[in-house]
């Protein structure tokens, strides 16, 4: 029977989506000195240039990129919605599955097709997605998580180079989507190679990580003649005042990015212990990727385990829009940041 009487715990929700207000870092200090005039008005061009500059200075590619390479979107979703229906070309997709399911369900929205590449035993199915490459006519987009959503396991970069030579010489363009990245070391982003790969576009966010998912500040890293393009088929102005300012703070906070990324592992750790001993197998995953993909006994329905305990996990139906026959025995948890959520979790889940 369920326990309804008990609070609901939403599940997917991530580190760093509830902010600590009272603390005196630089990010929180910028928020809350922010002048009226910074909210409304005319958007101010400058601070969209200077937080494009803080950006590849982040991901500490300054040398190889210029802000000509970055454009900014509604979001990192807005980005890959028009990705689908204005820019790329028609025919197929293909990535690994599970991954982020609503950009390949844009895609098929607009007269393209799916193939997803399923985990092998060694999970990644890069040598797969290398052969399907060689099988397969007419791919158009090669569509890749890194890290993977929903299970937080990194690519092998040696893997994603391989694909990209072969992407590059078949003419096929490679997405490779990094919104779950942002605390992982910036030596894991393949940003910086897009001015030698004019086939590869990397689109990240400040969402999912730092948790200014109500500003909507998404960006596409790409070649300059790819931005040009994108720029003609679609309304690109679209990073707000606020947006512009937060973000370029948060980026400039490295003792906040430190906390989360303390918080992440911490709580990732005591986590996956949780639901091993709950009897889930935890897919491999990075410990600085907030996510956990769970697989239950064969004839556990996951979601419904966890919506009887008043829990929310992240929604399974989008894959079976992809897959036919979608296991119902695996669900996606996202690390929350408060600790006191995590015992709470094992109490329902353990009792």
């Amino acid at each position: 029977a369920g326990e309804s009487n008990l609070p609901v715990l939403n599940l997917d929700t991530c580190t760093s989506d509830y902010f600590d207000y009272t603390s005196p870092n630089f990010f929180i200090k910028t928020c809350t000195d922010l002048n009226f005039q910074n909210l409304v008005g005319v958007r101010q061009s400058t601070l969209e240039d200077t937080l494009k500059q803080e950006i590849l200075t982040f991901l500490q590619i300054k040398s190889r990129l210029t802000p000509d390479n970055i454009i900014f979107g509604f979001g990192s979703y807005s980005i890959l919605e028009r990705l689908a229906s204005k820019v790329l070309p028609r025919g197929t997709m293909i990535g690994e599955f599970p991954q982020f399911p609503y950009f390949p369900l844009e895609y098929t929205l607009v007269g393209g097709t799916y193939l997803g590449v399923s985990f092998d035993d060694a999970g990644l199915p890069a040598n797969k997605i290398l052969e399907t490459i060689a099988d397969t006519q007419d791919i158009k987009v090669i569509y890749i998580n890194n890290p993977n959503n929903p299970t937080g396991q990194t690519w092998s970069r040696l893997k994603i180079l391989e694909i990209l030579e072969e992407a590059m010489r078949k003419n096929i363009f490679v997405i490779i989507d990094e919104v779950y990245a942002d605390l992982l070391p910036v030596t894991e982003s393949f940003a910086g190679l897009v001015n030698d790969y004019e086939n590869l576009v990397i689109v990240r966010s400040f969402s999912k990580i730092f948790g200014l998912q109500n500003l909507r500040v998404g960006y596409m890293i790409a070649h300059p003649s790819f931005i040009q393009k994108y720029q003609t088929l679609c309304n690109w102005n679209e990073v707000t005042n606020i947006g512009a300012l937060s973000a370029t703070a948060l980026l400039k906070d490295a003792a906040y990015r430190n906390d989360l990324e303390k918080t992440c592992a911490e709580n990732k750790k005591t986590l996956i212990k949780i639901c091993g001993e709950a009897g889930y197998t935890v897919s491999p995953t990075h410990p600085l990727v907030p996510l956990l993909w769970l697989r239950a006994p064969e004839n556990q329905n996951a979601q419904e385990y966890f919506r009887l305990r008043n829990m929310k996990v992240g929604n399974n139906v989008p894959y079976t829009m992809l897959v036919e026959n979608f296991p119902q025995n695996y669900c996606r948890i996202r690390v929350p940041n408060d600790f006191q959520i995590i015992e709470e979790i094992q109490t329902r889940l353990c009792e």
